[in-house]
């Protein structure tokens, strides 16, 4: 009797437990492209801060061409970790000035440039990312990555984006 009573227990006991695996999954990442509908949804209901780092892809002689996006992208990882926030990588582009003749350089124009983070904040924006934090690494006078919401008088009233910009000379 107890032989065939066995699979019946087995079989109630997963049926129970069943609707506790269909929960949401804790984030295993703060990367918005790896993260799940579901996850991201299940994020949104609890903040609404995402990083975005912008970098340019250009040369800078020995070094790999993308130094300028990989340390955006390292400040919005750990901040995004640190403040339960995500990140969204791949903006790795952007005016890269003075270095525009070199082979190694990528050259997006300041207005191509612009018109895609207007486009980026107004998505993100209308997805539920109310507090868009916008992370470059370069020198300056290079455009600032915060022109998108500066001319969009609507977007600043919805939505609380902001623009961080390190220069080498205060990395020392």
């Amino acid at each position: 009797m107890r032989i065939t009573t066995a699979p019946i227990l087995l079989t109630t006991a997963l049926f129970t437990l069943a609707p506790l695996s269909a929960q949401v999954r804790k984030l295993h990442t703060r990367d918005l492209t790896r993260l799940s509908q579901v996850q991201v949804a299940d994020y949104l209901k609890r903040s609404d801060i995402i990083f975005i780092p912008v970098g340019a892809v250009e040369t800078n002689g020995i070094m790999p061409s993308d130094r300028d996006y990989v340390s955006p992208l390292g400040v919005s990882i750990a901040m995004a970790e640190e403040l339960d926030a995500l990140y969204m990588p791949g903006l790795i582009w952007s005016y890269p000035g003075t270095t525009m003749i070199a082979q190694a350089t990528v050259n997006i124009t300041p207005t191509q440039g612009i018109a895609f983070l207007r486009s980026l904040a107004d998505s993100l924006l209308r997805q539920g990312f109310r507090r868009q934090v916008y992370i470059s690494w370069g020198r300056a006078p290079r455009r600032s990555p915060s022109a998108p919401w500066s001319a969009n008088s609507s977007m600043r009233s919805t939505c609380r984006c902001s623009t961080s910009t390190w220069t080498r000379s205060c990395r020392a």
